[in-house]
């Protein structure tokens, strides 16, 4: 699975690559200026956060791993050992 990355400003969407596009299914103009912590995804995400300084501006660096296939079958592994 490709890593979506996105960068915030005030918490709000400045720049994001097209994996972060996907896992929200919208384009990257249409979360430009969203409030990351505002949206929402079907999908089942880890979600990594780090400080940065673009150009000595302080900014965050969102980082998502979409693990809903991974989760899915972590499930049905676990309930065929139940049925064994």
């Amino acid at each position: 699975a490709q890593e979506g990355m996105a960068l915030l400003d005030a918490g709000r969407i400045t720049d994001a690559n097209p994996a972060f596009c996907r896992i929200y299914g919208a384009q990257k103009r249409e979360l430009a200026g969203k409030v990351f912590d505002s949206l929402a995804t079907e999908r089942v995400i880890e979600v990594s956060r780090m400080a940065v300084a673009i150009n000595k501006r302080p900014m965050e660096l969102v980082s998502l791993l979409d693990v809903t296939d991974r989760r899915a079958a972590e499930e049905e592994r676990l309930k065929n050992e139940r049925l064994a």
